[in-house]
């Protein structure tokens, strides 16, 4: 969840920043102008077109993004492993949940889970899975030690020696 925040952080900060090329673009178009100041205009030039053509195609590839995260969410934080479930929950297209959970295991961002036949499973392989103290990497609970094996107290996810 960690790496899909800063990646959706990263993506708000250059659509805030094309969004702002727009105006200042055309500023210093017309500043450049009128003041004969050439390297300006032709700045704001590059700056308007970048801002005009690249904010609509940036905001919509941040909303895709989101939109994706609330699937992550409901995978990790609310343990729904089920496209159905998802679908149902989002009340979204069985095909765009599947693609959705394709991406996010794809980007790197759906760790410790095997996804087969439209549902989810945690891997319970021990060279995969990795503890890293005393935190589970899928949800961040405490992980514990039960029957001379380790299980996280939150997700259930167990962890062998």
């Amino acid at each position: 969840m960690k790496e899909y925040k800063k990646s959706l952080s990263i993506l708000l900060a250059f659509s805030v920043l094309l969004t702002i090329f727009l105006p200042l673009g055309i500023l210093g178009t017309v500043l450049g102008a009128v003041n004969e100041l050439w390297v300006v205009f032709g700045l704001g030039i590059g700056m308007t077109v970048v801002g005009f053509y690249g904010t609509p195609i940036i905001w919509i590839s941040y909303g895709e993004k989101k939109k994706v995260g609330i699937v992550l969410k409901l995978i990790e934080c609310e343990n729904f492993y089920s496209v159905e479930s998802i679908a149902t929950q989002l009340t979204q297209d069985y095909s765009w949940v599947e693609k959705a959970i394709n991406k996010l295991i794809e980007k790197g961002y759906l760790k410790g889970y095997i996804y087969k036949d439209g549902k989810l499973s945690i891997n319970n392989n021990v060279k995969q899975v990795k503890t890293s103290g005393t935190k589970c990497p899928n949800c961040g609970g405490r992980i514990v030690s039960k029957d001379s094996k380790m299980e996280c107290e939150y997700c259930g996810t167990i962890f062998n020696n």
